[in-house]
């Protein structure tokens, strides 16, 4: 998602041997549900959104996902989230 823009849908589903990833600042917006099938790949970068509407929605994973993020150096006692 590099080049291109964000995404909205009913639905995601990722093919078998298919990658998507979601890229610093590009956000996926998905109403319901969301597939991963064997073989396939969902990566989302630091600071690529995934936003899922619906709170019943399912998330149907057998193939890979990834989430790379990165934090700020804290100290011991510092609050993160």
């Amino acid at each position: 998602m590099t080049t291109n823009p964000n995404i909205t849908a009913c639905n995601l589903i990722i093919s078998t041997r298919v990658s998507l990833t979601i890229t610093e600042g590009k956000f996926v917006t998905i109403q319901n549900n969301i597939a991963v099938n064997a073989g396939a790949i969902l990566n989302i970068t630091n600071e690529g959104s995934l936003v899922m509407v619906n709170d019943s929605g399912i998330i149907a994973n057998n193939g890979t996902i990834k989430v790379n993020t990165a934090t700020a150096l804290c100290e011991k006692s510092d609050p993160t989230y």
